[in-house]
C-alpha cells in the first residue's frame, strides 16, 4: 500500500509438465491438503491454511521451474522506474532462500534470473541477490549493469545470544532434553551443530566447494557506465564460538581459492574474473 510501511513481496510459482503435476496433486489428495482448479493454475495448502498457497501451472517444456507472479513484479519494477527518475544511482536488493534444484544451493533460482534482468530493464544500475545461504553465487554484466545473485554472508547471526524462541528448542532431531526448561541456549547450539546433514540442499549451507564472501565495488563512469567492478574477498572465523562468523579480508590463498570458485560460478552468466593481488576483476 502506498505510504504505509510493510513487506514488499516477490511471489513465484512453480511451471511443472503435466506428469509432474499428476504426481504432486495425487500426493496431496493422499496428505489431506486441499487442492483447487482455477483455469490453468492449480493451487495447493494444508487443510486451514487457506492463505498459505503454493500455485502451479502446466507447461509445455518438461522438468520444473519457477516463475515470478506478475503482479508482485509489476508493484516492485514500478518503483524502481520511480526511483530512476530521482535519485543518480538505484540499487536493488532481493531477499530469497530458492535454488535451482537442478544445479544445486550456488546457482539461482530462474524467476531471480528473470526478475534480476527486468530490474536492469527498468532501471537499476546494481541488482543484489542475498540470503539463499550458499556462501556464493555467479555475477552477471547484464547490459552493462552488475547483478551478484549472492556475494555471499558478510555478517551471520550470533552464536552467543542471550535467549532464544521456545520453538528453536523444538526443532526437528533435537533430543527430548532440549525441551527441558532447564536447557540453555549454548545446549542448543551443541545440539544443532551435531544434527544430520540435510538431503536438499545436499549437505546444508556449508556444502560449497569453497567457503566464503565478496565484498563487490562498482565505479562508474560518464553516462552512468561501470568502468570498474573490484571484488574483495572475505572469510568468517569459525571458533572460538564468541568470535564465530566475523568477517575478515582473505589471506592470499584464500583469496585466490574464492575468486577462482566465483570465477567458475559466473562463466555460465559469461563473466570472466581475474585475480590481482588478492582482489578480483570482473573484466569487460
Amino acid at each position: 500500500m502506498q505510504g504505509r510501511p510493510g513487506l514488499n513481496p516477490l511471489r513465484f510459482h512453480y511451471v511443472v509438465d503435466a506428469e509432474t503435476l499428476e504426481t504432486i496433486t495425487q500426493l496431496a489428495v493422499k496428505l489431506g491438503w486441499w487442492v483447487r482448479n482455477v483455469g490453468q493454475e492449480w493451487l495447493f495448502h494444508p487443510a486451514g491454511l487457506h492463505h498459505a498457497i503454493t500455485k502451479f501451472v502446466e507447461g509445455d517444456q518438461p522438468g520444473i521451474s519457477t516463475m515470478v507472479d506478475e503482479e508482485d513484479a509489476e508493484g516492485n519494477l514500478r518503483s524502481i522506474k520511480d526511483a530512476r527518475r530521482q535519485a543518480d544511482w538505484v540499487l536493488v536488493h532481493l531477499h530469497n532462500h530458492e535454488w535451482d534444484s537442478d544445479k544445486g544451493l550456488s546457482a539461482p533460482a530462474k524467476f531471480v534470473i528473470d526478475f534480476a534482468r527486468a530490474c536492469i530493464d527498468a532501471g537499476a544500475d546494481v541488482f543484489i541477490g542475498q540470503g539463499s545461504h550458499s556462501r556464493l553465487r555467479g555475477i552477471e554484466l547484464y547490459k552493462s549493469k552488475p547483478i551478484f545473485y549472492d556475494p555471499g554472508d558478510f555478517m551471520s547471526m550470533s552464536d552467543t545470544v542471550a535467549r532464544l524462541p521456545a520453538d528453536f528448542y523444538f526443532s526437528p532431531g533435537l533430543s527430548a532434553e532440549m525441551r527441558s526448561c532447564k536447557a540453555t541456549p549454548a545446549d542448543a547450539f551443541d545440539a544443532r551443530k551435531a544434527l544430520p546433514k540435510p538431503l536438499s540442499p545436499p549437505g546444508g549451507y556449508h556444502s560449497a566447494k569453497v567457503l566464503g564472501s565478496v565484498v563487490g565495488v562498482c565505479s562508474f563512469g560518464d553516462e552512468g557506465r561501470l568502468n570498474r567492478l573490484k571484488l574483495y574477498p572475505v572469510t568468517t572465523t569459525g571458533e572460538p564460538r564468541p568470535q564465530s562468523e566475523r568477517p575478515m579480508l582473505a589471506d592470499a590463498e584464500m583469496s585466490r581459492k574464492l575468486i577462482d570458485y566465483l570465477a567458475e560460478l559466473s562463466a555460465p552468466f559469461g563473466t570472466k574474473i581475474e585475480s590481482e593481488n588478492g582482489v578480483g576483476l570482473v573484466k569487460f
